[in-house]
């Protein structure tokens, strides 16, 4: 069974993410990555919420094709919704492979019982006082992965990465900078305090975010 310690920095240099957005012919496009990974390291992230077909049925054969492959993955949904959240979420938790990437604020109103080790508590922030003041209170979750995704300027930023730095320790990691301008402290981030780093597999996702093949590249001459 995938639990979060494969998102754990090993020998200094930060895990790779590459989140994919499905495609109508997904069969293939999962044959892709898995032959991706003979030449990168990474791990995939299915970012189910931005498929344009993204209903139950079609997520759950989705899923069935990557265990096929036994591909370990990070299965991420964005809704407000409850409900949705609850009844989606429900399908990784059947996959032996998935890891579960949920937003704080869903985490705390549902009632499903998630595994500690197969779950990453995501939240994002706009104020770096805000950011602070939840960073502490994350301890209460438990052993889960944390991934904090920040648009600050650039100063902000740094200052965040400082503090994090000197504060923490023990916790699996990922902060990550958002915004074209602040694409190279994704770089900074990966070398300092997060232990898995997030980019894209072919379609970025959001603005900032380097290509999986090219964030290898710059991390592996680094390292």
């Amino acid at each position: 069974m995938v639990n979060i310690d494969i998102l754990k920095k090993r020998g200094g240099m930060a895990v790779i993410v590459a989140s994919v957005i499905p495609e109508k012919d997904y069969e293939n496009q999962i044959k892709l990555i898995s032959k991706k990974l003979d030449d990168f390291h990474f791990i995939p992230e299915f970012r189910m919420d931005l498929w344009t077909n993204n209903q139950k049925d079609s997520i759950e054969k989705y899923m069935k094709i990557v265990d096929d492959y036994s591909l370990p993955n990070i299965f991420t949904f964005r809704t407000e919704e409850l409900s949705i959240a609850d009844e989606i979420y429900k399908i990784p938790l059947n996959h032996e492979n998935s890891i579960l990437d949920i937003d704080i604020s869903i985490i705390s109103r549902n009632s499903i019982n998630y595994p500690q080790n197969r779950t990453i508590l995501s939240s994002h922030f706009s104020n770096p006082l805000e950011f602070r003041n939840r960073f502490e209170k994350l301890a209460k979750y438990g052993k889960v992965a944390i991934k904090l995704a920040s648009t600050f300027d650039s100063e902000n930023i740094l200052d965040i990465l400082w503090y994090v730095k000197h504060t923490d320790g023990e916790r699996i990691l990922s902060i990550v900078p958002q915004g074209n301008e602040n694409q190279s402290l994704r770089i900074v981030s990966a070398l300092t305090v997060s232990d898995f780093i997030y980019s894209s597999f072919d379609k970025p996702v959001i603005a900032g975010q380097y290509s999986m093949e090219l964030l290898f590249k710059i991390l592996e001459m680094i390292y």
